[in-house]
C-alpha cells in the first residue's frame, strides 16, 4: 500500500524500496498459492513501472487539500506602529467610563478591515476534534493524527508541530477527561499558562487584582501591544472584585483540578529537574512556590475569560435557503486585541472567523473620533432591551448605548408605512 501511494507521488526511491520490502514478508504471509502469485505479479508489475519513472516528485501535500479559505483578508491601509494586527486609523484611548477602548483616528469608510488578529491561544469543542484541527480550528479534509493520542487532528504538520510545542505535549493524555469534566473556559485558561511559559509567568506578581487600568496596560517596553504576549491577555480585566464566594469557590476548585492535571502528567518535575544534595531544603519551597504561581494564573484566567473569550465560527451554507444559514461556533478563543472593544446594542463592526483567526470589518461609516463598538451577543434588532440586560449581566455592566437609552424597536416591530412628510 505504502509503495502504491509512493508510485503515485512519483516517489521512485520510497516506492521501490516499499515494494522490495513486500517481498520480503510476503513469503510470510497466509495467503493462498493463487493470491500469493497474483500478490507478487502485482509488486513486480509496480518495480518494471517504478525503473521507467522520470517525473519530478508530487508537490502535494496536506495543506493543498486542507485549505478552506482563499485567502485572509489584509487590513485596508498600513498596521499600526502601537498595535501591529491593527489598522492605522484606530487607536487605543481610556473611554468615559474609565476602561479602555479603540477610537477612529480618521474617518472610516463602510467595509473597512479593520482588525485581523491571530489569537494567543485557543481551543475547539469536544464535537469538532474529528473534523477540525487542533491548533488553527480550520476543518480538515485530510487529516494528520496526533503521534501520541487518537483525540485529535491536524491539517499540517505544522500546526502539529506548534501544537505540541506550545500545549499539546502536557494535555495529550489527559484532554478526553478534561473534555469530559469541565468547561471549555477552563481549558483554555491552562492552555494560556502553558503557552506562555512558566518563564513569562514568573514575571508576574501572584495576584488575582485587577492590573491598574491605563491605556498602555499589556504594552511592552517597546510599546507595542502584541498579541502573542501573555501580557496582553494578563492586563484585561477579570472582575474578581465583583463575583460572589459561590462564583469563587467554584473557579477556584476548577484551577485546582487543571493544577492537579498539570502536576499529574509530569509538568511540575520537568521544570524542576535540581537534584543537589544542598538544596533539597530549598526545591519543596521551590515548587510549592512555582505551583501557587501556575495555579494563581490559571484562576485568574478561568475569571477574565467570560468577560474577555471570544467564539471561533464556521458559517454554515443552506444550500436549499440559503438566507437560512447560520454560523456553527466551533471553539473559542483569547483575542487581546478585541477584547478591548466595548459592546453596543448596535455595533458599528462585525467579526469574522478564518479558523481561528478573527477579522473585524466596519459595517457602517464610523467618525473620526468614535469609539469602535462590538457586539457581545445581544442585538437591539433581535432581542428586547431587558433580555439584552439579562444576557450581558456576565459582563458586570449595565448597557447605556443609543439603542438601549432610546429603547430602540426590534427589527419586526418598526412600522413598514410608507413615510408621510
Amino acid at each position: 500500500r505504502k509503495g502504491r501511494c509512493m508510485y503515485y507521488l512519483n516517489h521512485q526511491e520510497e516506492a521501490i524500496k516499499s515494494f522490495q520490502q513486500s517481498f520480503i514478508v510476503i513469503d510470510k504471509s497466509e495467503l493462498s498459492e493463487e493470491n500469493l502469485k497474483k500478490t507478487k505479479d502485482e509488486i513486480t508489475h509496480y518495480l518494471q513501472q517504478c525503473a521507467s519513472m522520470t517525473s519530478p516528485p508530487s508537490s502535494l501535500s496536506t495543506n493543498c487539500f486542507n485549505c478552506c479559505h482563499k485567502g485572509i483578508p489584509e487590513l485596508s491601509s498600513a498596521p499600526s506602529v502601537e498595535v501591529p494586527c491593527m489598522s492605522e486609523h484606530l487607536e487605543v484611548k481610556l473611554d468615559s467610563f474609565g476602561g479602555r477602548g479603540i477610537f477612529a483616528r480618521s474617518d472610516i469608510d463602510v467595509g473597512s478591515v479593520l482588525i485581523v488578529e491571530t489569537p494567543f491561544t485557543c481551543y475547539l469543542l469536544k464535537e469538532f476534534n474529528a473534523t477540525h484541527c487542533h491548533y488553527c480550528c480550520n476543518r480538515v479534509f485530510l487529516p494528520i493524527p496526533c503521534r501520541q493520542c487518537s483525540s485529535v487532528i491536524f491539517c499540517s504538520l505544522d500546526c502539529r508541530h506548534a501544537a505540541w510545542m506550545k500545549f499539546h505535549w502536557a494535555e495529550c493524555s489527559i484532554l478526553e477527561n478534561i473534555q469530559a469534566t469541565q468547561g471549555t473556559l477552563g481549558l483554555l485558561a491552562a492552555r494560556m499558562v502553558l503557552t506562555a511559559g512558566v518563564d513569562e509567568l514568573m514575571k508576574f506578581d501572584e495576584t488575582l487584582d485587577n492590573v491598574k487600568v491605563d491605556p498602555y496596560s499589556g504594552f511592552d517596553e517597546e510599546g507595542t501591544y502584541n498579541s502573542e504576549c501573555y501580557a496582553t491577555a494578563y492586563s484585561l480585566v477579570n472582575h474578581a472584585d465583583k463575583r460572589d464566594v459561590k462564583d469563587l469557590i467554584t473557579r477556584i476548585v476548577s484551577a485546582v483540578f487543571f493544577l492537579k492535571n498539570l502536576e499529574l502528567v509530569g509538568y511540575f518535575s520537568g521544570i524542576m529537574n535540581n537534584e543537589n544534595a544542598e538544596e533539597k531544603l530549598e526545591k519543596r519551597s521551590e515548587d510549592l512556590r512555582l505551583k501557587y504561581c501556575v495555579g494563581g494564573h490559571i484562576l485568574r484566567n478561568i475569571m477574565m475569560l467570560p468577560c474577555n473569550a471570544h467564539e471561533v465560527s464556521e458559517f454554515s451554507l443552506n444550500i436549499r435557503n440559503p438566507p437560512m444559514s447560520v454560523t456553527v461556533e466551533i471553539g473559542g478563543a483569547v483575542y487581546p486585541v478585541l477584547s478591548l472593544l466595548n459592546h453596543s446594542c448596535d455595533p458599528s463592526v462585525v467579526r469574522h472567523s478564518y479558523g481561528n483567526i478573527c477579522v473585524v470589518r466596519a459595517i457602517r461609516s464610523i467618525r473620526a473620533g468614535e469609539e469602535l463598538t462590538d457586539n457581545y451577543g445581544a442585538l437591539s434588532a433581535t432581542h428586547n432591551i431587558s433580555a439584552r440586560w439579562d444576557k450581558l449581566s456576565q459582563y458586570f455592566f449595565k448597557c447605556s448605548c443609543e439603542a438601549c437609552l432610546g429603547n430602540w424597536p426590534q427589527y419586526f416591530d418598526i412600522p413598514n408605512e410608507r413615510p408621510i412628510f
